[in-house]
């Protein structure tokens, strides 16, 4: 893995209130994956994982992210 300079302002994000969050993204990342394998409709199932992941591209190609 290449070291970079991270440089510029912290984004800050607002937790949505009505849901959860879990240890790491990781593990949030699995269990939107284990919610979509119980999906009992296979088209949405799979439009979920196309939702998560774009967000989990999103994040990996735009953004440094640092653990609080």
């Amino acid at each position: 893995m290449k070291e970079e300079t991270v440089t510029g302002t912290p984004i800050g994000m607002k937790e949505t209130a009505m849901f959860a969050d879990r240890e790491n993204i990781m593990e949030a990342f699995n269990y939107a994956k284990e919610i979509m394998e119980r999906s009992t409709n296979p088209e949405m199932a799979l439009y979920g994982t196309t939702a998560i992941q774009v967000i989990w591209n999103t994040l990996a190609n735009k953004y440094h992210l640092i653990k609080k």
